[in-house]
C-alpha cells in the first residue's frame, strides 16, 4: 500500500489552494487518506508556524514566493514535494505495520476496532522519546510525531 496515482497527481502542493485541493479530492473518498491529510497539515504548518526565517540549510526543501497581502510584500508557501510526502507517509506506514499485528484485530465489517484504534495510538505515544513527554499535548500531527 502507499499513495495512489491520483493521489502523486496532486503533487507538489505550492499554494494553499493545491492545499485545500488534496484535501477535498481525499474527503470525497469512501475512506479518506487521513495519515496523507496529516502529514501534509503539518508539514505546511511546521513551516509556516515554526520557522521565521526561510530556512536555507534543509534538503529538499523550497518555498512558492507569491505576493503579499500587502503591495510590493512576498509571501512565502512552503512547498511540500511527492518525495518528502511519500518517505514521510512510508516511514509512519512502516513503523505502525511493523508494531501491529492486524490478524489480532479481525475487521468483518470492514471497520477498525476500538482496540486497533488504541492499539495504533499506544504504538505512537510510546515511542516518542523522553523528551517529547513534556511536549505531548503540543503533537498535533502525524509530521510532528515522525520528524
Amino acid at each position: 500500500m502507499g499513495l495512489k496515482a491520483w493521489q502523486k497527481a496532486l503533487f507538489p502542493l505550492r499554494s494553499v489552494g493545491a492545499v485545500v485541493r488534496l484535501f477535498e479530492a481525499e474527503l470525497r473518498q469512501p475512506e479518506p487518506d487521513l495519515v496523507l491529510l496529516s502529514l501534509v497539515l503539518g508539514f505546511v504548518e511546521h513551516f509556516l508556524a515554526v520557522n521565521r526565517v526561510l530556512p536555507t540549510n534543509v534538503p529538499g526543501i523550497s518555498f512558492e514566493a507569491r505576493p503579499g497581502p500587502e503591495p510590493h510584500t512576498l509571501a512565502y508557501f512552503p512547498v511540500a514535494e511527492l518525495s518528502i510526502v511519500a518517505a514521510l507517509y512510508a516511514r509512519f506506514t512502516a513503523q505502525i505495520r511493523g508494531a501491529v499485528d492486524l490478524s489480532l484485530y479481525p475487521r468483518p465489517d470492514g471497520l477498525s476496532s476500538r482496540d486497533l484504534v488504541k492499539k495504533v495510538s499506544d504504538v505512537i505515544w510510546n515511542s516518542l522519546s523522553r523528551s517529547y513527554f513534556k511536549d505531548r499535548a503540543h503533537i498535533q500531527s502525524l509530521f510532528s510525531f515522525i520528524t
